[in-house]
């Protein structure tokens, strides 16, 4: 175990939150300074090996003034993460692949409006499997995922929608290019690459 994932655990331990669960009480300096700390720790196990709990980090995060009801519901999200280490499930795990068959996917989602302050959030995830994903259900690696409020202003589930596709877009094209570039080299970049990509 790294350091600083122990580090993370450790505090799950040490931290007890004040007032009670349905007390929306604002927290204390002192207090929102160790809030704010206890996330922040949280926040890298969970971006790297955890996406079932990136949304809650996120929206943990959200705003700038934080109350009791916050710091009870941290505490759970650090139950939650120690639950998952103890049944092997915050740990990065490499599916073989034949390099012949591989194949990049993207699942995006948003919501609009439905965060602190009418603010729209959107997730995205990508994946590395075989293209056989298109026709049955096959066993992949995950390579990177995130959750985020979208920081453009947004007026419809449909512009909600775009901003989250165009992330994910973009960072399904930057992946389908780094394996390209690994397995084969990198690819002339010319006009309507993306048309040309072998993978």
């Amino acid at each position: 175990r790294s350091s600083a994932a122990s580090d993370v655990y450790k505090r799950q331990e040490d931290y007890h939150p004040p007032g009670k669960s349905t007390d929306t009480r604002p927290l204390t300096k002192e207090e929102t300074t160790d809030y704010k700390s206890v996330l922040m720790k949280v926040r890298w196990p969970v971006a790297r090996v955890v996406p079932e709990l990136a949304y809650s980090v996120s929206a943990l995060a959200q705003g700038d003034k934080y109350t009791c009801e916050h710091a009870h519901n941290l505490k759970k999200l650090l139950v939650r993460l120690r639950e998952l280490r103890a049944h092997g499930r915050t740990r990065i795990r490499i599916v073989g692949i034949d390099l012949k068959e591989l194949a990049v996917v993207t699942v995006m989602d948003a919501s609009f409006s439905n965060e602190l302050g009418r603010k729209s959030q959107f997730g995205f995830f990508n994946v590395a499997t075989s293209d056989a994903v298109s026709l049955s259900e096959v066993l992949c690696t995950t390579i990177e995922f995130e959750s985020k409020t979208i920081f453009r202003v947004v007026r419809s589930t449909m512009a909600a929608e775009s901003a989250s596709l165009s992330t994910a877009l973009d960072r399904h094209l930057f992946l389908r290019l780094l394996f390209e570039t690994l397995l084969y080299g990198q690819p002339d970049l010319v006009r309507n690459w993306r048309m040309h990509l072998k993978l």
